[in-house]
This record gives C-alpha cells, structure tokens and sequence, in this order.
C-alpha cells in the first residue's frame, strides 16, 4: 500500500525505524511538538494537514497523534480513511499496546516517561514554564541560564516555582527503544530524576504497535478506523476512541 503518515515529531526517530522495515510505501511528514497544549489551534492544523493529504495518491492516512487531552476530538476523515491507534498519550506508542500502559500507570502512578524522541526534541532543561505564576513570576530559560543570570538561590527559586508540576511525580522513568544511544539518554534522565528529586527507572520499549500501524491491517482492536464523513469521538473507557455514527 501507499500511504500518508501525518505524527508529532516526538515520535520521528520511532515511526521512521518501523517504516524503513514497513511492505508499504510511507509518505512521512511530522508536525512540531506541542500541539496538544493548545487543543483549538492543535486540532485545525491537524485537520488542515489531513485535508491537504486527501490530494495525495494514496490509499489512507496513518495519524500519529493519541488521543492528547481530547485534541483528535471531532477531526473528520474527509476522502480518504484515517488510521488510529487506540491511545490515550504517545507512552502507549512506546510500551507496545494500551493495555501494558493501563499497567504500568496503575502499578507506578507518579512516573514521568522519557524517550529519545522526546529528549531530543524537549531538551532536559526546557521543562521550565515559560508562563506567570499565581505570584506573578514569568520567567523562560534553562536551569544554567537562569544561574548565570539571578544567581544560584534565585535560580532555584524561580525553577521550583516554574515547575511546580514537578511535585506531582515521584519517578522518572527511561524507556530505551531499538536504534538509540542509550547510555546518551540515560545520563539525561538520571540527571533529571535527580533535580527533581525523583527516582530513575527504565522499561524495555515495545515498538511492535508501530510496526504494525504502518504495516497494517488494522482490523485488531489496537487501531480505530475513520472512514470519510465520520469524525473522532473520546469513549471514556477502554476503547478509547470511536466515530460518530452514520
């Protein structure tokens, strides 16, 4: 088959393994990061992308999003069919199916997953907020930035404030997937994990779910098929997605 993939570059370095290992022939074209952080802006350029590959000589657009706090939520397959895998964040991606990830979120809530991907696109000191603060404070910048500008005491000050979501984790967790440096990204983490004041832990990646979303079929429970004139729609339990009816 020929086929369009339209995914977040956090995934580039993953979904391009499985493709050079694909029967198909993949149209790859990736999209910043970030996008689920503005679902409204993320959700029209999404739609836009899959608009402009429905003029494209292939047979079905291959969406490398998730679910991404209700982004996918009313995207509509227009002429040509969208294929989605069941999930509700990209960790699912990595770790091989939904159901190891609903395992390893109940058994280890408060972990924070890190990927090669994600590393090379989210440098480790880019996790400060660039946003005010209840207190006012607005501030941008890495960690050593911020040292050679207000000091070490400010420094540390302004981070924790900026990065109060920090407090609700308690691990960090590497997954190493095949083709990577791994001792490069675990030092990174380590490294994380250890001004956050967490714990390291690392998982054996799983791409088996990418290999089989660009190999197809996608007739198995892991893959939701949107034919034209039907659009996305959250279910709220262990589907996780589905379309509007006919």
């Amino acid at each position: 088959m020929r086929l369009k993939l339209i995914a977040c570059e956090i995934a580039l370095r993953e979904f391009e393994w499985a493709i050079k290992r694909s029967r198909n022939t993949i149209i790859a074209e990736y999209l910043v990061q970030g996008h689920h952080n503005d679902v409204v802006n993320g959700r029209k350029v999404i739609q836009e992308r899959i608009d402009d590959a429905d003029r494209e000589d292939v047979e079905a657009i291959l969406l490398g999003y998730a679910l991404c706090n209700n982004m996918l939520a009313g995207i509509e397959a227009r002429r040509k069919p969208l294929v989605i895998a069941r999930a509700h964040d990209c960790i699912t991606w990595f770790l091989g199916s939904k159901e190891r990830y609903r395992t390893e979120f109940d058994e280890h809530p408060g972990t924070y997953y890190y990927t090669e991907g994600w590393l090379s696109v989210k440098k480790p000191d880019d996790q400060i907020a660039h946003s005010s603060s209840a207190s006012g404070i607005g501030v941008s910048g890495t960690y050593e930035e911020l040292v050679e500008k207000y000091g070490q005491d400010n420094a540390q000050y302004l981070w924790e404030v900026a990065n109060g979501w920090v407090k609700h984790y308690t691990h960090g967790t590497y997954i190493s997937l095949p083709g990577a440096d791994h001792d490069r990204w675990r030092e990174q983490v380590h490294a994380i994990c250890e001004r956050n004041g967490w714990r390291y832990g690392e998982l054996d990646g799983d791409p088996g779910l990418l290999q089989r979303w660009v190999d197809g079929p996608w007739d198995s429970p892991e893959f939701l098929m949107v034919p034209p004139g039907r659009r996305i729609v959250p279910t709220f339990d262990n589907e996780i997605l589905t379309i509007t009816t006919p």
